[in-house]
């Protein structure tokens, strides 16, 4: 995965865990609150889980920081269907 301005192997300063992430969010989006980060995240999850397979999602959940996991399951929990049952 690419986008402008990325450059893979600059390392964060912004530290791990769920305040980092959102740190590293304000940061490449300078417009955006913390507050606003995390809704960014969330909307950004929402459209990712969209456009990739569930079993893409879990993959990539599966490596991710248990705290990040979290944030970005409660995304994917609005948007997963009701299942009948």
């Amino acid at each position: 995965m690419y986008y402008e301005g990325w450059n893979p192997g600059a390392r964060s300063s912004a530290g791990r865990g769920v305040p980092g992430f959102l740190r590293e969010v304000e940061r490449a989006a300078p417009n955006l609150g913390s507050t606003q980060a995390a809704f960014a995240v969330t909307a950004v999850t929402r459209v990712l889980q969209r456009h990739i397979s569930q079993g893409e999602i879990d993959d990539v959940m599966a490596i991710l920081p248990a705290a990040l996991r979290e944030l970005l399951a409660h995304a994917q929990d609005e948007v997963r269907p009701a299942t009948s049952g």
